[in-house]
């Protein structure tokens, strides 16, 4: 069954969802202008403009940053000059000639130094995530505190370059496992700070709401570890969500919890 739904695979569809109507009005706009002002210009972008263009539409393209940062790239060179204007001794490219050529070049140099350092920071952050989630692995079902620790740490350095939901959720993870492993129930607290993070950035993820409800479980809150469970059991019907909230539903009219059906 499907669990995450972060994006429609189309730009019409996004744009309709995000933005509403207004917001594909001001696509349809932009495409116009281009349209206009681009394709009668014997501008050798044109094709891979329309060939990002086409593939948008069935497909996530402008939802990847590198490919967003191309696209705008692309249509600032492919830029056709004011009438009026003499074109710029360039036989490849044609840009706006009221740009001095070494301004131009310093801001090609500025664009590729940004990209380079946002790729890097990708990088970096994903090899600690890789790190931290390998030492959790390699440690079989009961790691040390050293072990535990040393995973946060590397978690916790992605996380501060890249807040990514799936970060939150393994320091949830860690905060109970060093919970269970410390006996300090202040880690308790952490995790579920953690896990809500998480849910508040993915609130559509599945396996993000049932980390919460069982970190919620682990803390004593049964009411609440049933809202995750059954809101997890929402977005997955196929997945063991439901058996969970169900189960949780039973013992509260049993008397050993408090929860009540609430669907």
């Amino acid at each position: 069954g499907l669990t995450q739904t972060r994006y429609a695979h189309g730009i019409q569809m996004t744009l309709l969802a995000e933005a509403g109507a207004v917001g594909v009005l001001a696509w349809i706009g932009l495409l116009w202008i281009l349209a206009r002002n681009i394709w009668r210009e014997a501008s050798s972008c044109r094709a891979s403009l329309a060939l990002m263009l086409a593939y948008s539409t069935v497909d996530i393209v402008f939802e990847i940053p590198s490919m967003t940062v191309l696209f705008f790239f692309l249509l600032g060179i492919a830029r056709p000059p004011a009438p009026g204007d003499s074109p710029v001794e360039s036989p490849r490219i044609s840009i706006a000639p009221s740009v001095r050529p070494g301004l131009y070049r310093a801001g090609l140099i500025l664009f590729a130094l940004s990209g380079f350092i946002f790729c890097s920071a990708l990088y970096v952050a994903h090899d600690a995530q890789t790190e931290g989630m390998e030492l959790l692995t390699s440690a079989g079902q009961r790691p040390s505190s050293e072990t535990l620790r040393a995973a946060q740490a590397r978690i916790e350095r992605a996380s501060r370059i890249w807040p990514s939901p799936m970060s939150d959720a393994a320091l949830g993870r860690i905060h109970l496992m060093r919970a269970a492993a410390e006996g300090d129930a202040s880690h308790f607290v952490q995790a579920r700070a953690r896990f809500s993070l998480a849910v508040e950035k993915s609130p559509a993820s599945a396996a993000l709401r049932a980390g919460f409800g069982q970190s919620l479980l682990a803390m004593g809150d049964t009411a609440q570890a049933a809202i995750q469970f059954r809101e997890a059991a929402k977005l997955d019907p196929r997945g063991p969500y439901m058996e969970r909230y169900v189960n949780l539903v039973l013992e509260g009219e049993s008397g050993t919890s408090n929860v009540r059906p609430a669907f």
